[in-house]
């Protein structure tokens, strides 16, 4: 099963997207497999990272901080991420969300691609 999410973003920064890939897992009824988050924009990456301000806010800084523009910084991230589910939820960290990362610096819709498999 395919699912697509359109994702209001501000340009460059770290979406929160976690909710809406439970809920994609949750209705399709998933027990047991595995869930593929893709972002389709060529500048944006699926990541697992703790949300929360200070630690954003020092992934931002590391990110500026790296030499070249969007395009090498993208290369550095994964477009998708693959995640276990097991008893219906998906196996991340207590402290780990499921973030879109926007290099892009464009605000604009962002659209992420995800596959739940059994």
């Amino acid at each position: 099963m395919h699912e697509t999410i359109e994702l209001k973003t501000k340009g460059y920064g770290v979406y929160d997207v976690t909710g809406l890939v439970k809920r994609i897992v949750k209705e399709r009824g998933l027990q047991k497999g595995v869930v593929l988050v893709y972002a389709r924009d060529p500048y944006c990456s699926i990541i697992t990272i703790e949300y929360e301000g200070r630690l954003l806010a020092d992934f931002e800084n590391l990110l500026k901080g790296l030499p070249g523009g969007r395009e090498i910084k993208s290369t550095l991230f994964p477009p998708s991420i693959i995640l276990p589910v097991e008893k219906g939820d998906i196996g991340v960290g207590s402290f780990q969300q499921i973030c879109l990362l926007d290099l892009s610096g464009q605000e604009g819709t962002k659209r992420i691609d995800v596959m739940v498999i059994e």
